[in-house]
């Protein structure tokens, strides 16, 4: 960003700590924020809408999305192509909050 004193404090800590580590100025390029899809129970929603058909779901992963991104990716890809998960789906299903 063209304005430094928009960037997060901690943006601004590290950004400071690496001008130790450069020959020439370090500066910050680009930065972005956005919201954390988090569920109530913490745990994903992985797999089909218990409401629309042909509509499956992948999201809620909270801080761990990208890390989880594969293995949500592999278990969507095996329940749409009617395989047998690679791990129990139950704890993601969509309606589990119906269930109760």
């Amino acid at each position: 960003p063209q304005d430094q004193d928009a960037l997060p404090q901690g943006v601004r800590a590290v950004v400071s700590r690496m001008l130790g580590f450069a020959d020439d100025e370090c500066r910050v390029l680009s930065s972005s924020s956005g919201s954390v899809d988090v569920t109530p129970d913490g745990l994903p929603v992985i797999g089909p809408s218990p409401t629309v058909r042909n509509v499956w779901y992948n999201f809620g992963h909270g801080d761990l999305e990208f890390s989880l991104a594969g293995a949500s990716s592999r278990l969507v890809r095996e329940l749409v192509g009617g395989e047998r998960p690679f791990l129990p789906v139950e704890p993601y299903s969509a309606d589990r909050w119906m269930k109760a």
